[in-house]
């Protein structure tokens, strides 16, 4: 199923997300919960959740109960930063993941790796219910500094992601191997593009590497 996407014509950076989706949707399809509430649509439902990092403001999308899938905003303080993952949160909330968006500049302060993953495991164990015990988180995604922030957390001991999706990550080539499966989007025109060898090199599990011309 790869070759679709190496044949493609060269489209835009900003049509990234939408393929991202369809990428997503055949990778994790083994793992789609059954079943499950009917999703939600739009812009998502506006939660506030209580972590070790204070009230984190999120946005969810499709059924609770569902596969917890958690996507990392860049980091310019622009309301449209808030919502580039949009549309593939939607997509994949149609296709029962329980996905949220949290909203990293209502922190008091930029969270740094090892408090930030505590947070969001917070939040997968309050998307769980009461007696959530979520220990890793199933899918977490980034783009550009919340892909520096989603790589990191997925290098922490203990294997503390199962899958990673990076856009155009803010993530230095130095530092611990990241083990979970990974799928990788880069614009190969993009400043950042040079390091892009130097940051695979710390993927030991890539089953997905995308470039294109912005």
């Amino acid at each position: 199923w790869l070759l679709p996407l190496s044949a493609a014509p060269v489209l835009p950076l900003v049509s990234l997300l939408p393929r991202l989706l369809a990428v997503l949707v055949l990778l994790l399809l083994p793992v789609l919960p059954a079943g499950g509430a009917e999703p939600s649509a739009g812009v998502g439902r506006e939660v506030v959740v209580p972590t070790s990092l204070g009230d984190l403001h999120v946005r969810e999308f499709g059924p609770r109960g569902g596969r917890v899938a958690i996507a990392l905003h860049g980091a310019m303080r622009e309301d449209w930063i808030l919502h580039e993952w949009d549309g593939a949160a939607a997509a994949l909330g149609e296709e029962g993941f329980n996905v949220f968006l949290p909203n990293l500049h209502a922190l008091p302060s930029p969270p740094t790796v090892t408090p930030l993953f505590a947070a969001l495991l917070d939040l997968a164990r309050w998307a769980g219910g009461a007696g959530g015990a979520a220990e890793t988180l199933p899918l977490l995604m980034g783009k550009s500094w919340g892909g520096g922030l989603a790589g990191e957390i997925a290098a922490l001991p203990g294997r503390p992601v199962e899958r990673l999706v990076l856009v155009a990550p803010a993530l230095s080539g130095k530092g611990p191997a990241i083990e979970c499966e990974a799928a990788v989007f880069w614009a190969e025109d993009d400043s950042s593009f040079g390091k892009v060898a130097a940051v695979r090199g710390r993927l030991t599990h890539e089953i997905l590497f995308h470039t294109e011309a912005t």
